[in-house]
């Protein structure tokens, strides 16, 4: 049986300085808050959970099916940015058919 979900990853940098990862739902109508609101809505996992500036967690991995993102490391400083650069496995398979 072929079971078809949509997978949405969204990686990047979200520049909210000292967002509370742990506290998603809070109702905050700052910008954090209101971009914590729409992960959550949206059902999306972050799964960075380390300093990726000197001083902050901005890059991001956010994905909505959370068991498919695995080994998330950080590969140290990218160049001269002040930023890590960050890999990590994701667990899909993927198949096409002929056409015909």
């Amino acid at each position: 049986m072929l079971v078809e979900i949509m997978i949405t990853v969204l990686l990047g940098d979200s520049n909210y300085r000292g967002t509370d990862w742990t506290n998603c739902c809070n109702n905050n109508v700052t910008p954090e808050g209101l971009f914590l609101d729409c992960v959550d809505d949206c059902f999306a996992t972050q799964h960075v959970y380390f300093l990726t500036t000197e001083k902050s967690l901005l890059d991001l991995i956010l994905i909505n099916e959370p068991d498919l993102i695995y080994n998330v490391q950080d590969l140290g400083s990218f160049g001269t940015s002040d930023h890590k650069l960050i890999c990590c496995n994701l667990d899909v398979l993927i198949t096409k058919e002929k056409a015909i």
